[in-house]
């Protein structure tokens, strides 16, 4: 099989592109492929890559790298033949959560031709397209000001978490209107998603009831509240609880029209892009082919934890998540 690999260097912390190079390249020749791999210097030059490698007669596409480089793959692949495989080396790897394809590269390698294809549906935003997640709003904000500091700067949920903080202090909410699939409504909300798949990354499951095959949108409102009311109710992100927030609205749609007196930040898949008073999302099902784990071969695979709360935000949340109880050490009496 004809395999091309289109790896970001920049991706993730604590990584070794070159040795992550040479460790896929012999994994997938010795498996018998053919393997083609390419650095590429920016995004537009990886959706090329991408492009050119199916032109080219390439059977998978891989992404090694993060949420972004997944994007830029994916959307080269759409209406093709030709398979998305993900190495998942970012920060968050939502979709490659979601789907759930390892970190680590040798059993990453193996669902490129051991798993199975699944057939996911394709977000749109007026011309534009998503895969994972559209972040409309104060997160949307918050992943700008995070990708602002710099490829060199901390990666990882705790310094997302620092900015969120920081971002409270500039978001202004607004009255939005919403037009979902024929229903029209008001809200004054803090933050929207759009959610093809159920998390942002990290484990972070914003949108616990989506599918990203199912044909629908999962889209999540949470109504203008302050910093420390979404402290409170951050666990829930972990648990995949967060409908059970009082501030939370879950609904499922094909058709969602937002509009303001201003434009609000937009991010696709955690990419900043252009916004208008009027935002159109929608849904193209069936559209992409990914390369997945069969059914019974994540057990075997998997190499992240299962989504919890990350290590560096228990000392956070310690205080709002119920107490254990404990269990006495006594000895129990004998019944007579």
């Amino acid at each position: 099989m004809k395999i091309a690999c289109i790896l970001n260097p920049n991706s993730g912390i604590g990584r070794n592109p070159l040795k992550e190079a040479e460790e896929i390249q012999r994994l997938l020749s010795e498996r018998g492929h053919r393997v083609d791999l390419f650095t590429p210097a920016n995004a537009a030059e990886a959706y090329e890559r991408a492009r050119a490698a199916v032109e080219g007669g390439a059977e998978r596409v891989v992404a090694v790298g993060g949420d972004g480089t997944v994007h830029q793959v994916a959307r080269a692949l759409m209406g093709t033949e030709a398979a998305l495989g993900i190495i998942p080396k970012g920060s968050g790897n939502g979709l490659a959560r979601e789907l759930g394809i390892p970190s680590a590269i040798d059993p990453a390698c193996r669902i490129l031709d051991e798993g199975q294809v699944r057939i996911l549906d394709i977000g749109t935003f007026g011309d534009r397209f998503f895969f994972n997640i559209a972040c409309i709003g104060f997160d949307a904000l918050v992943g700008q000001m995070f990708n602002a500091r710099g490829e060199d700067a901390p990666r990882g949920v705790l310094p997302y978490f620092f900015l969120s903080m920081r971002a409270f202090q500039q978001y202004r909410a607004q009255p939005t209107t919403f037009h979902v699939d024929g229903d029209t409504f008001v809200r004054t909300p803090l933050m929207i998603v759009v959610a093809n798949s159920r998390q942002y990354g990290w484990g972070a499951r914003i949108a616990p009831s989506a599918e990203p095959d199912d044909g629908l949108l999962d889209l999540t409102i949470i109504q203008n509240v302050d910093a420390l009311r979404v402290l409170y109710h951050l666990p829930k992100l972990f648990t995949g609880q967060i409908e059970r927030m009082p501030e939370a609205e879950c609904r499922r749609a094909m058709d969602v029209v937002i509009s303001g007196d201003r434009p609000l930040p937009v991010e696709l898949d955690g990419e900043a892009v252009p916004s208008e008073n009027v935002l159109r999302l929608g849904i193209i099902p069936a559209r992409l082919r990914v390369c997945a784990p069969r059914e019974g071969q994540v057990s075997g695979l998997l190499k992240f934890p299962l989504p919890k709360i990350p290590k560096e935000m228990e000392p956070f949340f310690r205080p709002l998540l119920p107490r254990q109880k404990l269990q006495s050490s006594a000895p129990r009496p004998e019944l007579r």
